[in-house]
Formats: structure tokens, C-alpha cells, sequence
């Protein structure tokens, strides 16, 4: 309870008047004189104790009576729902928040849970008391539709009915965190009512904001009904690293039953370009998930638009998944070395991918010292044993892996380091010490990481043996966040995987050429 005039409660101390007033009667003596009997006999009918509790009784209604005419005019309230209903002339504000996110387009029993909260909210509002000012949002956008006293019915009703269904997620708890901020706090009465499926639960910094800054609202959640029959499609990833016209590309998907109930003959459908290409036809346990994964021919070059569906239940907006893949007509690939005999073996494995569609469009470039780059039309940059880079040619280097470039960087195993700077803006693994295996010993190379995309889609029968025998290498350390693909039996890595800005780097710790290692008489190397 509270007080609209909490000042005026001082007056409570005046109910101690009738009390003192009593306390200074019994120290007096009242005398009563008479000259005959008759009083006495009339004296039999009341005893003195009765006249006690009636002096008491009289001092209490006394005090009674300064008590309730003090909070009378403190006007005392309530805070709460309930209390709106009842309390009469007293200033409250109702914030009503309405989640219209694309989980409130779920099917129920009375209609759409969007159309149930509206529809909710509406006869709340009617419930407040009319001098209430009220404010009303939706949440996606976060936007205030109404602001004004809860008896323009038509007005509340009216922007209600402008809230649509959206196919975005909420950001509910920073939403009302949002608009309990924003909102006048002058009010001795503040309600928060939320009308949401509540998807998500708040976190710890924000219930320490409810709890401590807006800890004078009363919030209100009003629950939605939960899901009966729903199957989403939660994600289609692509799986294959390699993308051609004339080659399968992988797609896998995860697919969740969120019903209570088993699910039957479901049919996935892959689509491509609106043609379906794949399909299976499975049963799910309740609340259970599976991961599927289809492989189809793209048939052209260019953006392939796809999508991954499943049959209507009560919520739409899981039951389509739309991807977009770019398989491209030619990737422009500039190879760099020291000379033609240095880039001879990567040149030949590079025009033997190509093929006769000249998928990979090689540009060699001898440069012993690479002083600038135009790399404008590169998708990928191969760079065998630089030693010598300048700081222009290393911002050609960075501009070029920040717009989405492929950088392949082959080690040289010299005593010199490459330049801490070129290190260090490349993230390049830390440089150790040059390793050299010694006559005729070598390293053996292993599989660090066998679930590699890399090597999902290798036409190698045993690659074990087709591993390469590394001679002499340079050792490094990886940097946090690099991957190691393949490694010496020592731990050292021979290739390692990172990512550079927005670009995509493959380091080899070992130069490819006959002298450091056998890597290019595998039956790996070209598939790699």
C-alpha cells in the first residue's frame, strides 16, 4: 500500500490525544456528595469495573476516529492489477507490450497466437480504470501504436488492429527493458502486461536491470499456447568445398519434431532453381531431430537459388528453408614464385584441374621480389616461397584477402624469417627454426583433423598412403583460432587453415618440390 499524501501521516500522532487526555482524568478525584441512601442503592446496578471498559471503549473510538480521518486524507492506494479496477482516482500507466515475432504466427485452437493476444489485450485495457494512461507497443519493430487514456475504446482498438505478422525474431527482454526506460514515471501506480509465447529467457544482465532500475513496475506476462504440431527445417548448410556446373554438390540439414506425438511419412524436399532435385521420406519421435544430407548436380554456372521444404503444420515459417548458391564459371587463380622451375609442379596440377572447360584460369607471375599486386580479378592467390614482399605489395595482399580472397601461402624452409610485420599482418604462424630431416630420413605426414571438409569429397581410395614424406620444413606454432589439417608425426604442422579478415588462408610449412618433399608424386596432390 501507499500514500498519495504520505506528508499528511503525521497527523497519526494526534490519535494520542484521547489516550493522554484519559491518563490525566484517573489522576484527579472526583468527589460526589449526597445526603441519603437512595444513591447507594442505584450504585448497585454498575459496578466500577464496567465503568473502566466503557471509559477505555470511548478513548478507543476517540482514537479510532483521528486514525481514519488522517488516511482519509493521505488517500491511501494499492499498486497492482487488481487494484486498478478498484482504486478510482489515482494516477497509473499501463504499458502493453504485444510480441508480433514470427513464432506468435503458430496456429492454435482460436486462430493465430498473434491474433490471440490482440485480442487478449483488448479486454484487459477495457478492464483498467479509464483514467489510466495507457501506451501500447509491438515488438517487431519495437514501435509505440497508442498513447492516451484507456477510455478511447475505439482509438485502443483501432491500433490493435495495425499490428501485423512479421517473420523476424524478438528481441523481447530488450524491448521491454526498452520502453520501461522511455516511459513517464510520474505515476504512483506502473504495470507492465506483456502478451508473448516467451521464446527466450532473460539474461542475467537483464534481470539485474528489472530488478534494480525498474523494480517500481509490476510486470504481467500473459502465455500463449504451446506448440501441438510443428516439424521446422533449422538450417542448410553446404558441405561440399569444391563447386562445378558438372560436379555433386552436398547439402546437409537438420529437421526437428517439436510435437508431442510421432510424425509419420514427412517428405524433405531439396529444390533447385524451383526444380526439385532430391527427396526423402522419413518418421520422427517426439521432440526428437535428424540431419539429412542430399547431394545434386547444380547443371549451370551463377547463382543457384535453392530451397530445402517440408509439408504445412501450425507454424509456416520453419517449413522453408531458402539458400543461394554461387558456383562460379571460371576462378582466376595468380600463381607466384621465383622462377619457372620453382612453380612447375603446382602450374601442371593447376591445368590438369582446369580441363578443357578451363575452369581454373591460371595467371603465373615470376617475381623473386614482389613489389606490387593488382589482384582486382583474383579469386586466388598462390604465393610458393615469398621472401621478399614490400609493405605496398602486403596492403595489395590485405585489401585483397578483406573483400573475400583465397590465399594460399607456401613456406620457404631458409634460415631467413619472413618479416615480423609481413608475420603479423598476414597472422601468420609463429616462425620457430628451419627443420631438416638429415640423408635419406624424412617425416611422416598424418590426418589431423579427418572430418575436414577438405577431405569429404577426395576421390582417394586409401589416402593414408597417399600422404607425402616431408624431407625439410620450417616449424611453426600456430596462432589461436588456426586450424592444423595435416602434421608431421611430431605435431609439427604441414598444413593449417585460418581465416584473415574476411578472406580464407591455406599455410604449407613445406615448399612443394621434389627437394623438400614428395607431396607432388601423391596421388593427393592434385585432388587437394
Amino acid at each position: 500500500m501507499t500514500f498519495l499524501a504520505p506528508s499528511l501521516l503525521w497527523g497519526l500522532l494526534a490519535s494520542a490525544i484521547p489516550i493522554i487526555i484519559h491518563l490525566i482524568s484517573l489522576t484527579k478525584t472526583k468527589e460526589m456528595e449526597f445526603s441519603s441512601i437512595r444513591f447507594l442503592e442505584e450504585m448497585k446496578h454498575e459496578s466500577i469495573r464496567n465503568l473502566q471498559i466503557k471509559q477505555w471503549l470511548l478513548v478507543l473510538l476517540r482514537t479510532l476516529m483521528i486514525v481514519a480521518l488522517v488516511l482519509m486524507v493521505a488517500r491511501p492506494t494499492t499498486e497492482g492489477f487488481i487494484s486498478s479496477w478498484l482504486k478510482g482516482d489515482v494516477d497509473s500507466r499501463a504499458v502493453v507490450i504485444i510480441d508480433n515475432s514470427a513464432s506468435m504466427s503458430m496456429e492454435g485452437e482460436n486462430g493465430s497466437l498473434l491474433e490471440n493476444a490482440k485480442r487478449q489485450s483488448k479486454s484487459l485495457i477495457q478492464k483498467l480504470d479509464e483514467k489510466t494512461n495507457v501506451e501500447i507497443f509491438q515488438s517487431n519493430p519495437l514501435k509505440l501504436i497508442y498513447s492516451g487514456k484507456q477510455d478511447r475504446v475505439h482509438s485502443i482498438n483501432k491500433a490493435i488492429n495495425t499490428i501485423t505478422q512479421t517473420a523476424t525474431a524478438d528481441k523481447l527482454w530488450l524491448d521491454i527493458i526498452t520502453t520501461l526506460q522511455s516511459a513517464e514515471q510520474h505515476e504512483i501506480n506502473k504495470e507492465c502486461f506483456i502478451f508473448s509465447d516467451l521464446q527466450s529467457l532473460p539474461d542475467t544482465s537483464s534481470v539485474n536491470q528489472l530488478q534494480n532500475e525498474l523494480n517500481e513496475w509490476k510486470l504481467y506476462f500473459i502465455g500463449q499456447e504451446t506448440v501441438q504440431d510443428n516439424i521446422g527445417i533449422y538450417e542448410v548448410l553446404p558441405a561440399s568445398q569444391v563447386m562445378l556446373p558438372d560436379n555433386l554438390i552436398k547439402l546437409n540439414t537438420l529437421v526437428t519434431n517439436e510435437s508431442n506425438f510421432e510424425k509419420r511419412n514427412v517428405p524433405i524436399e531439396l529444390y533447385l532453381n524451383n526444380e526439385r532435385v532430391g527427396q526423402v521420406v522419413t518418421a520422427f519421435n517426439p521432440a526428437k531431430g535428424k540431419e539429412f544430407s542430399f547431394q545434386a548436380y547444380p547443371g549451370k554456372s551463377g547463382v543457384i537459388r535453392g530451397k530445402m521444404t517440408i509439408p504445412a503444420d501450425d507454424f509456416a515459417y520453419d517449413n522453408e528453408q531458402s539458400f543461394e548458391l554461387s558456383i562460379p564459371k571460371q576462378i582466376s587463380c595468380m600463381l607466384i614464385g621465383e622462377s619457372v622451375e620453382d612453380v612447375f609442379l603446382l602450374e601442371e596440377a593447376l591445368k590438369s584441374i582446369s580441363g578443357e572447360n578451363e575452369y581454373v584460369y591460371l595467371y603465373r607471375k615470376i617475381m623473386p621480389a614482389i613489389d606490387k599486386l593488382f589482384l582486382e580479378d583474383t579469386d586466388v592467390l598462390i604465393l610458393h616461397r615469398p621472401n621478399n614482399i614490400s609493405m605496398k605489395a602486403l596492403d595489395d595482399i590485405q585489401r585483397f584477402a578483406a573483400r573475400g580472397g583465397g590465399l594460399i601461402w607456401i613456406s620457404d624452409t631458409n634460415e631467413q624469417q619472413t618479416s615480423s610485420a609481413i608475420e603479423s599482418a598476414l597472422k601468420l604462424p609463429i616462425y620457430v627454426q628451419p627443420i631438416n630431416a638429415g640423408a635419406e630420413s624424412y617425416y611422416d605426414v598424418e590426418i589431423s583433423q579427418k572430418k575436414h571438409a577438405l577431405f569429404a569429397d577426395l576421390t582417394v581410395r586409401k589416402i593414408s598412403a597417399e600422404l607425402p614424406e616431408v624431407f625439410s620444413y620450417t616449424r611453426v606454432r600456430p596462432r589461436l583460432n588456426q586450424n592444423v589439417i595435416l602434421a608431421m608425426h611430431n605435431g609439427d604442422p604441414f598444413l593449417l587453415e585460418y581465416r584473415l579478415i574476411g578472406g580464407h588462408v591455406y599455410y604449407f610449412s613445406s615448399p612443394i618440390g621434389l627437394a623438400w618433399n614428395d607431396f607432388a608424386l601423391r596421388g593427393l596432390f592434385v585432388p587437394l
